[in-house]
C-alpha cells in the first residue's frame, strides 16, 4: 500500500528511521568493542567503521529519496513538512555517523 505523500504518517517516519538507525549503529558499535579481540587493529579502516559507513549511506540515500518523493508529489502543506520531518532525519544520521565513522572503535 502507497502512501499519499500528504498522509500524516510519513509525519514521523522520518525520525523513525533515524532512531532504526541510531539503535543499530551504537548497538552494533557496543557489541562490536564487547566481543572484539582486539577492537582498535586497523585503524579508522576496519571492519565495523566500513560497515557503519555503509549503514549510514543506506540510511542517508533511503531518507533522501523520502524526501524528494514527499516534496515533489505533495500538494499540500502536510505534504512540504514531512519532506522538512525526512531532511531532518537525513541531517540527524549525517550527525550521529560523523563520529563513529572519523573515530577509531572502542576508544
Amino acid at each position: 500500500m502507497k502512501l499519499p505523500a500528504e498522509h500524516p504518517l510519513h509525519l514521523v517516519i522520518g525520525l523513525t528511521i533515524w532512531s532504526a538507525f541510531f539503535i543499530a549503529a551504537y548497538g552494533g558499535l557496543s557489541v562490536y568493542c564487547s566481543v572484539a579481540v582486539e577492537p582498535d587493529a586497523g585503524g579508522l579502516k576496519n571492519p565495523l567503521n566500513l560497515g557503519l559507513l555503509a549503514l549510514t549511506a543506506a540510511t542517508s540515500v533511503l531518507l533522501g529519496i523520502l524526501a524528494n518523493w514527499c516534496w515533489r508529489s505533495a500538494k499540500k502543506f502536510p505534504g512540504k513538512v514531512s519532506a522538512g520531518v525526512y531532511i531532518a532525519g537525513l541531517i540527524a544520521t549525517v550527525g550521529v555517523a560523523i563520529p563513529i565513522i572519523f573515530l577509531p572503535p572502542c576508544v
